[in-house]
């Protein structure tokens, strides 16, 4: 079992969505970590997008099966895993369409969510390519639910990344639209839709 996690997170950060379907329906457990802490949901989460997105999908789907069904039984949708401590809505808003992330919201996904770094929901969509419906999704719903210091909100650590081999180093501190310049300054190869997320951030 070991072996296959391991597997499993390898392919998470590779992108490989074949063969991450091909380990989940053997076994793989996504929230298996390694020696680092870091699940195969963390391993994906700077460039393996669309392996992120199917196994939040999947993970998503688990948490609203019967319980004698699950796959994945010490985890709901409010469960913390991994380095950071996020939840399933933490990895949608990243990779998801925004439809699944409606969906956690309505399954009762704390939307109040803050990662060991420090980032809220809207950190962690605006770093990331073809968020722009999920971004204005999560501005309506922290107006409306009176979470305005989501809004304004601060990342607390340092955190490093690298993306495609491109190094970004996010200081604590920031906006989520700081995060957004951050990486457009130090990202040659960053997409192109961060700066239109400017115009709902800043």
């Amino acid at each position: 079992m070991c072996l296959i996690n391991a597997t499993l997170r390898w392919a998470a950060e590779r992108d490989n969505v074949l063969l991450a379907k091909m380990l989940v329906s053997a076994g793989a457990d996504p929230y298996d970590t390694d020696g680092g802490g870091r699940t195969s949901f963390n391993r994906a989460a700077s460039n393996g997008l669309r392996v992120l997105a199917l196994l939040t999908e999947m993970a998503f789907a688990d948490t609203q099966t019967d319980c004698g069904c699950r796959r994945w039984p010490a985890y709901g949708v409010n469960t913390p895993s991994g380095a950071y401590g996020s939840t399933l809505i933490t990895y949608a808003v990243k990779a998801c369409r925004v439809d699944t992330v409606a969906a956690m919201m309505d399954a009762g996904a704390d939307v109040r969510i803050v990662n060991g770094s420090g980032w809220s929901l809207l950190h962690c969509a605006a770093v990331m390519p073809g968020r722009a419906d999920v971004i204005k999704s999560l501005l309506r719903v922290f107006r409306a639910q009176g979470h305005d210091d989501r809004l304004s909100a601060l990342t607390t650590h340092v955190y490093e990344t690298v993306y495609g081999g491109h190094k970004v180093i996010y200081a604590a501190g920031l906006t989520a639209a700081d995060l957004c310049r951050a990486r457009l300054a130090q990202d040659p190869a960053c997409p192109q839709d961060l700066n239109d997320y400017l115009l709902y951030l800043s």
